[in-house]
């Protein structure tokens, strides 16, 4: 296009200015790792429609110096089409503004610093293939994503395309929904003879529409006022050209779509092949589910974080540990494990995590818990690389607020418990006799409040043992929905539910985790009451905040005398808590509304009674 833009900067065309080319790479592209196979195929791939990757072996150069590229008409080495300079160690560039389906020489020279090497000329011909965007070829070859577990994922994806011909790839951001398209199109391409078009928002329309008025109509686009055409008018104009233009099958691929009508204008744009027997294939990406009237079926793909394996292999791999490592090693498994956990199993998350403990960050890479409470990605949690868009996990736990309200009552009192393990779904309910609920969960499923979490991606559950996992990005979101007052009733409705596990697990002998003696139990369920206590410090801030002060709780660590006094967490105690109904005596101090809780390794743990303040 650099000739239409040196007309359009001649004449100063106000009208086009909207029309100034962008840099359209999503950053979830940029972080790709190549080995020496993909590097050979970069070479051999690196053309689309109208730019050219030129791939060479390192030069021998002095540090400091540059290389230069420069493109000619093939046959005509005189005068350069286009010239670009890069760094002395590059070994790789992407120039654009070539005409489709042209010969092209790219010469590659050593400009500064001492010459070493033979001069490297390279020939390629531009693809007539890929319409739009212009780079998407090339990068998705050049920056493969890290795609670790998604193998079932790829054969759904493509089983779904041959049958229903039109998908909608769902999930949270950060998931790998991109990604794993991306790989779909560098495996896939080729079955696409007519093109490929690739679209993040739909003021891309504009681009592709003059994009085609010029390359495929062969209109100019000064002269042709698209500016007084309705939306549906150039989407028809689109979906003709590119019925009568080109033979074969298409792939669409929308992403960003957010809403039924956008999904429903974007597909405006797709030519119905049906006529000729040949379908195209569309994909669309959201972070939510979305019904389109239009269509008989839209078959939605929900895709789930990263199993358990998978994400510990992309955690390993970003720290450059060789792929086929025994995830069972212990000095592998344990340091790595809550990480990928916090993180919530989300590619994205992983990857720039990694990224900013070792490339940057405002910390450490060894303090790992620090960044997890503190980064970027769980405090401000912007995970779709898209600015300051919604957060959308916040968006799925207003959904289940509104679908399931008891659900969503479960999840904020998850959301208290700390998560370096999961937690039983026993500690909720166990089984008769023994079957206390909450007062707030009454006559409700646990299990099936369970399964609406499971299914907007907001936990995990475990079957054997049946446990639920949250993820600290989850319980951020979740607690980000909460007012102060209803933060401060979850906390102590979950603080009541661990207490109340201690006598459950015990008079059911569940499944601890060494053994089901008494003791193994008691260390069990104390650091699950512990792991809702260090919460407490979070509830006290928020109540301070507000204004309400009432007295401080305090729990003293396991074995140590309570002369000590060591403190480990403080909370604001709740007045109208019912102490009383508690299974264990907790004993408010009068004079200064302290509650003393005392942790023994006893079998009376967790809780042994403390004296009154005033020494009744």
């Amino acid at each position: 296009m650099a000739d239409l833009w040196a007309r359009i900067q001649a004449q100063k065309a106000s009208l086009l200015r909207d029309l100034k080319p962008r840099h359209l790479l999503n950053e979830l592209l940029q972080h790709g790792v190549l080995d020496d196979d993909e590097y050979e195929r970069v070479k051999r791939a690196g053309v689309t429609r109208d730019s050219l990757t030129v791939a060479w072996d390192q030069i021998d150069a002095v540090p400091g110096g540059s290389v230069e590229v420069s493109i000619f008409a093939h046959g005509n080495d005189q005068e350069p089409v286009l010239r670009g300079q890069v760094g002395w160690d590059q070994t790789d560039v992407s120039i654009g503004g070539l005409r489709a389906g042209t010969k092209y020489d790219a010469r590659v020279r050593v400009v500064s610093g001492q010459l070493r090497g033979p001069e490297v000329i390279v020939e390629a011909e531009t693809s007539e293939r890929c319409l739009y965007p212009k780079y998407i070829l090339d990068i998705t070859t050049k920056n493969r994503p890290h795609l670790f577990g998604r193998e079932e994922d790829i054969t759904n994806l493509t089983m779904i395309l041959e049958k229903d011909s039109v998908c909608l790839v769902s999930g949270l951001s950060g998931v790998g929904k991109t990604a794993m398209v991306k790989e779909y199109v560098y495996r896939n391409s080729n079955n696409y003879k007519a093109g490929i078009v690739w679209m993040t928002s739909k003021e891309q329309v504009n681009f592709l529409f003059v994009n085609v008025l010029r390359e495929v109509d062969n209109r100019d686009p000064i002269v042709y006022d698209y500016r007084d055409k309705s939306f549906d008018w150039a989407a028809e104009y689109l979906s003709k050209t590119l019925l009568v233009r080109f033979r074969g099958k298409f792939l669409f691929v929308f992403d960003n779509v957010e809403t039924s009508k956008h999904a429903s204008d974007m597909l405006k744009i797709v030519p119905d092949r049906t006529v000729h027997g040949v379908t195209s294939h569309v994909i669309l990406l959201s972070r939510r589910e979305l019904s389109l009237p239009d269509l008989d079926k839209l078959t939605t793909f929900k895709l789930h974080p990263l199993s358990v394996d998978a994400a510990l292999r992309l955690y390993l791999s970003q720290l450059q540990v060789a792929p086929d490592v025994d995830l069972a090693r212990a000095d592998i498994f344990w340091p790595s494990y809550p990480i990928v956990t916090a993180l919530g199993y989300l590619p994205y998350a992983i990857i720039h995590y990694c990224i900013e403990a070792n490339h940057g960050g405002r910390y450490a890479a060894g303090c790992s818990e620090d960044l997890l409470l503190n980064s970027l990605i769980s405090v401000r949690l912007d995970l779709s690389g898209y600015g300051q868009s919604e957060n959308p996990i916040i968006d799925e736990v207003r959904k289940v607020q509104e679908e399931c309200p008891k659900a969503y009552e479960l999840l904020a009192v998850l959301s208290f418990f700390d998560h370096t393990t999961d937690v039983p779904l026993c500690v909720f309910k166990g089984s008769e006799p023994f079957s206390w609920q909450h007062p707030n969960f009454k006559g409700e499923s646990y299990y099936d409040m369970a399964q609406c979490l499971k299914k907007h991606s907001l936990i995990k559950v475990y079957n054997r043992p049946c446990g639920i996992a949250l993820n600290r990005i989850v319980s951020y979101s979740v607690l980000h929905t909460l007012d102060s007052v209803s933060r401060e009733r979850f906390f102590w409705t979950a603080l009541e539910i661990s207490v109340r596990a201690v006598e459950r697990l015990r008079q059911l002998s569940l499944t601890c985790p060494h053994n089901n003696d008494s003791p193994d139990c008691s260390d069990f369920t104390k650091g699950m009451f512990w792991r809702v206590l260090v919460q407490s410090c979070m509830v006290s801030q928020n109540s301070i905040d507000s204004g309400v002060t009432v007295g401080r709780c305090y729990a003293v660590a396991a074995g140590t005398p309570l002369s000590c006094y060591q403190h480990k967490s403080v909370s604001l105690a709740n007045p109208a808590l019912n102490i009383s109904s508690w299974p264990v005596n907790l004993t408010a101090r009068s004079r200064d509304d302290k509650l003393l809780c005392e942790y023994k390794n006893e079998y009376r743990w967790p809780i042994t009674p403390m004296g009154n303040g005033d020494g009744s």
